[in-house]
């Protein structure tokens, strides 16, 4: 199905390997996002001693009972904006700048859009979004991010229903 042409020249394949969609090496992405996750930790120890616990709202009962949070908040909001935030703003910050001038881009971008959830919490998300980036990147594909983000908005999701 992927392989055929639409109407209007769209090679959906093509659309979706320039989004990072590829087979990945599972060992190369769990050691990724594993480096990740230690770098993530270890920013957030650092930025809550100095500047003390983020403020961020609990938007997760807005999304109504615990199966419907689980979908859009573990499941499509890691598609939707890794997609985004890494196959396209950061893939195209890719051909144009190294490796930390594109993942900090991106990661300043999606931190800054997450400020409505509360604004202390944004440095941690933009560093959180270059992280993703890197693990794109050191990847070669959309997966590890994707899953890496769903790992971490559950964790997120399991503290804020306990």
């Amino acid at each position: 199905l992927f392989a055929r042409e639409f109407p209007g020249g769209v090679n959906w394949r093509q659309a979706a390997g320039r989004l990072g969609f590829h087979r990945f090496r599972p060992g190369n992405a769990a050691k990724w996002i594993g480096i990740g996750i230690v770098a993530y930790i270890a920013f957030a120890i650092i930025y809550v001693s100095i500047f003390g616990e983020p403020k961020q709202d609990d938007i997760a009962g807005d999304f109504g009972p615990v199966w419907s949070q689980i979908l859009l908040i573990v499941i499509l909001a890691p598609l939707s904006e890794e997609i985004c935030f890494r196959g396209m703003l950061f893939g195209g910050f890719r051909t144009r700048f190294n490796l930390p001038v594109a993942a900090i881009g991106a990661g300043l971008v999606f931190g800054a859009l997450h400020f409505s959830t509360g604004p202390s919490a944004v440095p941690q998300l933009m560093v959180l979004g270059a992280i993703f980036a890197v693990v794109y990147d050191r990847t070669e594909s959309i997966w590890p991010p994707i899953i890496f983000h769903a790992i971490n908005n559950a964790y997120v999701l399991i503290v804020l229903n306990s």
